[in-house]
């Protein structure tokens, strides 16, 4: 009998901290406290929760706590590195505390709605962050009492978690315990105390405070299966019968079955399905999870006084095919492609008329004719094992050949042409610039620059055809003889000409003097002051362009360099000869002292050695001629003479 007890109060022992979880089934959290996530605002809890003093870092001192998603290396890493909340969410947080050094209330908060004569399961995850190697190995322990409180003080319900040990790495653990609040209560009070000193140790992390109904099971099965959980594939569903053994302890339940398609993140009732079984129906591809809610009739208003089956989970696989055979028309000729439902994974296989066979998902057709009228038959089949099949019933009628004839394809200014298109009975042109019509057979162009036209010409089952034609617009082009040139008599000059644009051909006249007529840059020597025009054909010969250019012939310029005015009749004036065969040339001159004496423009007369009337003295003066453009200056001196 001594051995017997020993082991009883070894077996207490062991289980003493455990929480008080419930056993039956669960609702939806009324409250969900998760201390947010990297989506949600970061700060302190509201005001009045906790006495202890908010800090923005990861390592809160004495009497500091903190709500963060990551703790690292605090205190000399005697803390351990907490790198996620305990739902390992990515960015989740949790309230982490360095507890005060006396025992008292950390956490104080008030929760509205709940419903009245409901069995709740609060739960709350706790981890001891201070390693069990730190403190010597006597660190202060964690040791909470969970409270739940009327708003007037009457004690529903408390647990205490007894030491909660260190660990040699975080482990978070759920603690909870079971209340149930009167008919006409929906407001209580959580208080959380802390028992054990501060000093080295009673460092806690807490995460996801919840409060749930808790209720008898529910326990869910599918008629013919023995899991709740099967993977159908889309042709292979049945009707299938959900159906729930409920546990003993409701007075007068109501039934709600739900669904959802997300895997549970939002819930939907199904319409009219109130009893405790649930017919299903074959679906769509996709997956299905249903639950049942139950609860008392007496909070038949309140969805959050209800607790849930386990899950169901009807996964619809495979392809989800067409629900008739789908009709195609093809055009002789033209290309087709036969479609099938598109599915992840899927293997496919086609077979038709005169053995055609093709394994792909949407094969072409490129040339349609005649004899390929028919059914087309594709087995669709997934590497898991679902197969169906879909069935194209494909015509092939009479296709279009499209033509266009015009009455030229080259135009001349102001000319046009006559587009004829034929095989079929519609016909649209484009572009319509230059038109006269775009919606019928014959149609009048004049476009302004070279365009290419297409016509598409239908039938009436559809078939089209297209078909194009370049019209060129033959544009003049831009003659240009050159620049007049200046040559002296028994000289040369290259002619340098230049043609923009197409042409046929281009002629030189006169080819008096003129060497290698046959190309734009000749070369003339004329005896005398010539025009030359150069003369260009146009493409298609729609006109000739002229232009031309001056040669002019001068004789060469050689002034005096003396003479003497003197009255004797000879050499009286200082002229230069030829000089005014030159018609812009100019003539100045200038004594030693820069002084002119003597200026015409244009040159008709020689110089007589006076100034105003007055006989120069006799010296030396100074000229210079400007015969004009294309002639370089001439300048040198003269010796008056009496």
């Amino acid at each position: 009998m001594k051995d017997l007890k020993l082991i009883l109060l070894f077996v207490l022992i062991s289980f003493k901290g455990f929480a008080q979880l419930c056993t039956g089934s669960l609702g939806d959290p009324v409250v969900n406290i998760t201390f947010g996530n990297q989506n949600t605002p970061l700060g302190p809890l509201k005001i009045g929760v906790t006495n202890l003093n908010y800090v923005a870092k990861d390592c809160p001192t004495d009497g500091e706590y903190t709500i963060t998603d990551v703790s690292n290396n605090c205190f000399s890493s005697t803390w351990h590195s907490i790198l996620s909340d305990h739902t390992g969410e990515d960015g989740g947080r949790f309230m982490l505390i360095n507890a005060s050094v006396t025992p008292d209330d950390f956490y104080v908060d008030t929760v509205k709605g709940l419903c009245g004569n409901t069995t709740y399961e609060f739960g709350a995850w706790v981890a001891n962050v201070l390693k069990n190697s730190s403190c010597g190995g006597n660190g202060n322990k964690p040791n909470l009492t969970f409270k739940i409180e009327t708003i007037t003080g009457t004690v529903l319900g408390s647990y205490s978690t007894g030491d909660i040990q260190h660990q040699s790495s975080i482990v978070w653990k759920q603690y909870g315990f079971f209340f149930k609040p009167n008919a006409n209560t929906n407001t209580i009070i959580l208080r959380i105390t802390n028992n054990a000193a501060g000093g080295c140790g009673n460092d806690l992390a807490i995460d996801d405070i919840t409060f749930r109904p808790c209720g008898p099971s529910i326990v869910g099965s599918i008629v013919g299966s023995s899991s709740t959980s099967m993977n159908v594939c889309f042709e292979q569903q049945q009707t299938y019968t959900l159906t729930t053994n409920i546990g003993a302890g409701f007075i007068n339940p109501i039934y709600q079955w739900q669904s959802t398609t997300d895997t549970g993140r939002s819930w939907t009732n199904v319409f009219n399905s109130v009893t405790p079984t649930l017919v299903r129906f074959p679906t769509g591809i996709g997956f299905y999870q249903y639950r049942l809610l139950v609860g008392e009739q007496f909070n038949s208003n309140n969805s959050q006084c209800k607790t849930a089956s386990n899950v169901f989970t009807i996964n619809i696989i495979g392809v989800q095919p067409r629900t008739s055979t789908m009709d195609l028309i093809a055009c002789d000729g033209s290309p087709i492609q036969l479609t099938a439902t598109l599915g992840p994974g899927v293997f496919y296989t086609w077979d038709g008329p005169n053995g055609y066979t093709a394994n792909i998902h949407n094969p072409i057709i490129p040339k349609a004719t005649i004899s390929q009228t028919g059914l087309y038959t594709v087995q669709m089949r997934t590497a898991t094992g679902c197969g169906v099949s879909e069935k194209i019933r494909l015509s092939i009628v009479p296709g279009v050949t499209a033509q266009i004839d015009a009455s030229k394809t080259e135009l001349c200014l102001n000319e046009s042409a006559i587009l004829t298109a034929s095989g079929g009975i519609n016909y649209q042109w484009s572009p319509s610039i230059g038109l006269t019509s775009t919606n019928t057979a014959i149609t009048n162009a004049s476009p302004t620059d070279t365009t290419t036209y297409k016509v598409i010409v239908g039938r009436a089952n559809g078939c089209t055809d297209s078909s194009s034609i370049a019209i060129v617009r033959v544009k003049n082009p831009v003659v240009d003889a050159g620049i007049d040139k200046n040559i002296f008599g028994g000289n040369s000059a290259n002619l340098t000409a230049t043609i923009n644009g197409a042409y046929s051909s281009f002629l030189w006249t006169p080819q008096i003097s003129m060497s290698n007529s046959n190309t734009l840059i000749p070369t003339v020597s004329p005896n005398l002051s010539t025009r030359y025009y150069l003369n260009v054909n146009a493409l298609q010969n729609c006109a000739t362009i002229s232009d031309s250019v001056m040669v002019n012939v001068f004789s060469k310029i050689e002034p005096p360099n003396a003479f003497s005015p003197n009255g004797d009749g000879q050499n009286d004036y200082w002229n230069v000869q030829g000089l005014n065969a030159y018609s812009n040339a100019s003539l100045i001159i200038f004594n030693r002292n820069a002084q002119i004496v003597f200026q015409a423009k244009p040159y008709t007369s020689g110089w007589d050695g006076t100034y105003k009337g007055s006989i120069l003295p006799v010296g030396t003066y100074y000229y210079i001629i400007d015969r004009g453009p294309g002639f370089d200056p001439l300048s040198g001196s003269i010796l008056l003479i009496r």
